[in-house]
């Protein structure tokens, strides 16, 4: 039996192991299914299918919110700390995001929108042109 929840064991032994904000949602919407279904074998074994993909969902909407409700600023250094870990650069790493944009998000994301979340990411893309463009003028 184990002393922690679902969500806390999925947290604490899954999600702290994938680096960066982007990296952790990605990981988590890979899980989703196409049937909608989330699917993690180690947290079903040992929680049960409904506490785990209860969990993963949860996990899956606070990821999303939280990218909604974080500042662009910070969120820019996020994305970049991301685009560094994938060895893309800053560019490729959001046209990735904008190419995946509906996978990423959680089916029912309890007040935040598609559209907001689009938003925040063409948002991205035009911060890293404009980082891109600011670098070629500095050289």
């Amino acid at each position: 039996m184990s002393i922690f929840s679902a969500e806390e064991d999925f947290e604490r032994n899954t999600l702290d192991a994938v680096p960066g904000l982007w990296g952790k949602l990605r990981y988590v919407s890979a899980l989703r299914q196409k049937d909608g279904h989330y699917e993690h074998w180690g947290l079903t074994r040992k929680f049960g299918k409904n506490a785990a993909e209860k969990a993963i969902h949860q996990a899956h909407q606070g990821l999303a919110l939280r990218i909604l409700r974080m500042p662009l600023s910070e969120l820019m250094e996020k994305t970049a700390e991301g685009a560094a870990q994938s060895e893309l650069t800053l560019r490729e790493f959001v046209a990735r995001l904008i190419a995946d944009l509906e996978n990423l998000l959680p089916e029912n994301l309890c007040g935040g929108s598609l559209r907001h979340f689009t938003t925040v990411v063409q948002s991205l893309s035009y911060l890293a042109q404009a980082c891109t463009d600011a670098n070629r003028q500095a050289s």
